[in-house]
């Protein structure tokens, strides 16, 4: 049944009286004067959607063959498993079998911010129109919901995400909804109306901001990897343990790649901070030694721009020599230097 309703549907059964009914007076009146129908669904797992639950009165009911076939015209609505009673002259029939709107379907989605769907901030906020057939009409009452994901993207990227606000805006053909808070590319949505889902939607795909990076703190870190560090930007998602956030850095002041000093390094143990998705806190670095540190994050996959602002290692520290006299003057004697930031074993 179409969700605008305004179909034909045809109920076969008993005792559905004449054509014609002769009153008390004498007159002679048509049956459908005194017959009506609803329909209706009792389910407690559409609670959500009270539409959907609602007895929707079936109009223009008629006695088409007398005794046994009513036909009466569906009304806007939304649901499936809908059961038909029939009323003749205050009779009340049992329920018959269910029937269904149609399940939505969903064609294009867009947006005014942001056309080619993409830059969507992690934030949330945003508006998104979802446009396609049978979301029912414009009623407070007709409850609709839309997810979206990525299932190829792992942690918090991966999730399904539920869109916030959703409403039917044009009746049947527009729902509009406020995106979540999220991370992640290429996210496909569905929708669901009076209990129905609809097929993901397999055209136009949806992808929150790639993560941007403007500073790093502190200036210098330990050698030993001891340094917490802090990055703050923007997009970096919300502050989730499924918001696994990595953060990359080398030395970009040499050329020869690959050695100890411009190979890339992994920051250790980081995550979002805070619920402005504008900083990441690491507990430490990696082991390693260099000047001209430039960072990057990669958040829901997405990486970031290589960082303008560089930091480095501490430079080494010299405390003790031993032994500090009697060295052979001829050479190749072995002496000790402790002090600290030297790097890490390995290195000569």
């Amino acid at each position: 049944m179409s969700t605008a309703g305004g179909d034909n549907v045809t109920l076969t059964g008993d005792f559905f009286g004449p054509l014609l009914v002769p009153t008390s007076t004498g007159e002679v009146l048509s049956v459908d004067t005194v017959i009506s129908a609803t329909y209706s669904v009792i389910s407690s797992s559409l609670n959500d959607a009270r539409l959907a639950t609602s007895i929707f009165s079936a109009v223009s009911c008629k006695v088409t063959n007398a005794h046994i076939e009513i036909v009466c015209v569906t009304v806007a609505g939304v649901g499936s498993g809908l059961k038909w009673t029939v009323e003749v002259a205050s009779q009340t029939s049992g329920q018959g079998p269910g029937m269904a709107y149609a399940a939505p379907a969903v064609t294009s989605l867009s947006s005014g911010n942001f056309p080619g769907l993409s830059g969507f901030p992690t934030l949330g906020g945003d508006d998104i129109t979802l446009t396609g057939t049978s979301f029912g009409p414009v009623d407070a009452t007709n409850e609709v919901a839309a997810y979206y994901s990525n299932p190829a993207l792992s942690g918090l990227a991966g999730s399904q995400y539920i869109a916030n606000e959703c409403v039917v805006n044009i009746a049947d053909t527009g729902i509009i909804c406020k995106v979540a808070e999220g991370i992640g590319f290429d996210h496909k949505w569905s929708v669901v109306v009076g209990g129905q889902t609809s097929s993901e939607y397999l055209g136009q795909k949806m992808s929150y901001e790639v993560p941007s990076l403007a500073a790093i703190s502190p200036k210098l870190l330990s050698t030993d990897g001891s340094t917490g560090i802090t990055l703050t930007g923007a997009q970096f998602g919300p502050e989730s343990t499924s918001n696994v956030v990595t953060v990359m850095y080398r030395s970009v002041k040499y050329p020869n790649v690959g050695d100890v000093m411009t190979s890339n390094k992994m920051a250790r143990n980081c995550s979002v901070d805070g619920h402005a998705h504008d900083t990441i806190t690491c507990v430490g670095s990696a082991e390693g030694i260099g000047t001209d540190l430039a960072f990057w994050v990669v958040v829901g996959t997405q990486t970031s721009n290589i960082s303008t602002k560089k930091i480095a290692y501490k430079p080494p520290h010299v405390a003790s020599l031993t032994p500090v006299s009697g060295l052979e003057t001829s050479g190749g004697d072995t002496v000790t230097i402790v002090g600290t930031n030297f790097g890490p074993a390995g290195i000569g």
